[in-house]
């Protein structure tokens, strides 16, 4: 009966394509500007991290003003920047259009990219097919983290169109070609290269192996090519965000960004009755690292095969948003591949009654809009929870995952001999 579900799937897709119309007046690919202006520095022969010293010096010194007319550092690693080079020979207006068509395009063929993966546990595919693409749809249609993406022009579209590849080939048993998709996600933002840790933690030797060597290249080759002397300011500047004044920017939304805003002074919000407790605020922000992270690292244990792998990718993926100092909103949109795998695990995965798939799947519902929604109150205490509604969605979304997991776990073998 999957041809009942394709009209609902045309339908979708028309609201998708008028949710990218009506964003696109407010798209000013702020980001994006950044990687344009770093690839003709580098053109020019000049420092891509020209900007960092003054922008980490007013942070430092208290003189950050959001509203000020800033020049935003470049602060990632050198490829994105030599990436950038041969677009820059384009005027400026053509590119970023470019730009953002192609992130759009990105961002439909990763989550296809999730589908096609996930329908390989699934003989009878024609229905679960149509069920899942509108599913995905569904999902795009105004999700907060990827338009905040689109409307800056940030990178993490990318880094989640390779992270779906990355996904689609492990399960496909490509592993040397996942694991090297995972090292050029690694070479482009350094995050990534925690998911060619998990290939390591499960046993997957050749593609962990495939994924440093892509990922430790990219890197060597990026500093040999703009100098190994640019290194001390990329690592100087970082820093702000790992442990600096930009942990409490209001885009921040990892579990370290919660306590700090809410406990320490910064240069963004004030904290909860005007406290200043920074030790305070570190260990709770470890105790909830630890709280997430330790048992992902027990769940993800072994050469797991099927939904237990695919479960454990979501888990792992979810996890590293939670626990990362710096995870921007924009960040979550690799959020759309847990979403996906857990919608198709309910409903896929046999060995429970139709109402509790539904009943879970409405719970599903709920988080995705806590994720995928800006929400904005205006009462004290409840504004600064809501501020935090893609953490609190998060947090929820992994313990789905986790206990997702265990259940796939202990349902069947799950290990390969």
């Amino acid at each position: 009966q999957a041809w009942r579900v394709w009209p609902a799937v045309a339908l979708l897709a028309v609201l998708l394509a008028a949710s990218y119309v009506r964003l696109w007046p407010r798209i000013n690919n702020h980001d994006f500007a950044v990687f344009y202006r770093a690839g003709q520095r580098l053109r020019a022969g000049e420092s891509v991290y020209a900007d960092t010293a003054a922008f980490k010096a007013a942070l430092d010194n208290g003189r950050f003003d959001l509203k000020a007319d800033i020049t935003w550092p470049y602060a990632y690693p050198p490829l994105p920047a030599i990436l950038m080079v041969p677009v820059t020979f384009l005027p400026y207006d053509v590119a970023a259009t470019g730009w953002t068509l192609l992130n759009i395009g990105l961002l439909v063929a990763g989550c296809a990219l999730v589908v096609a993966a996930l329908l390989r546990f699934e003989v009878s595919r024609a229905f679960y097919s149509a069920f899942l693409v509108a599913g995905a749809l569904a999902a795009l249609i105004a999700f907060y983290p990827a338009e905040v993406a689109l409307r800056l022009g940030q990178l993490e579209i990318v880094q989640f169109f390779l992270i779906a590849l990355a996904f689609w080939l492990l399960v496909t048993d490509c592993e040397l070609s996942g694991g090297a998709v995972l090292g050029l996600a690694t070479a482009l933002k350094l995050f990534p290269g925690a998911l060619i840790g998990l290939l390591l933690w499960q046993r997957r030797y050749r593609a962990a192996a495939a994924g440093l060597v892509v990922g430790l290249g990219g890197l060597i080759v990026g500093y040999s090519a703009v100098g190994w002397h640019e290194l001390p300011a990329y690592l100087a500047f970082t820093s702000a965000y790992t442990a600096g004044g930009m942990l409490a920017f209001p885009f921040n939304q990892s579990l370290t960004a919660f306590w700090t805003r809410n406990l320490t002074f910064n240069l963004f919000s004030e904290p909860l009755r005007g406290l200043n407790l920074p030790l305070l605020a570190r260990l709770l922000s470890l105790a909830s690292i630890a709280a997430v992270g330790l048992p992902t690292v027990a769940l993800c244990w072994g050469r797991l095969r099927g939904w237990a792998f695919a479960l454990s990718y979501a888990l792992a993926v979810t996890a590293l948003l939670l626990v990362l100092p710096h995870s921007q909103v924009y960040g979550f949109v690799w959020l759309l591949l847990p979403l996906l795998t857990l919608l198709a695990w309910l409903w896929m995965h046999r060995g429970r009654g139709r109402w509790t798939r539904v009943l879970l799947s409405l719970g599903l519902v709920g988080l995705y809009l806590l994720v995928g929604r800006h929400w904005v109150y205006y009462r004290p205490l409840v504004t600064r929870l809501v501020t935090a509604h893609v953490t609190f969605g998060t947090l929820g979304l992994w313990a789905f995952v986790a206990a997702a997991l265990l259940h796939s776990r202990g349902r069947q073998p799950q290990m390969l001999e």
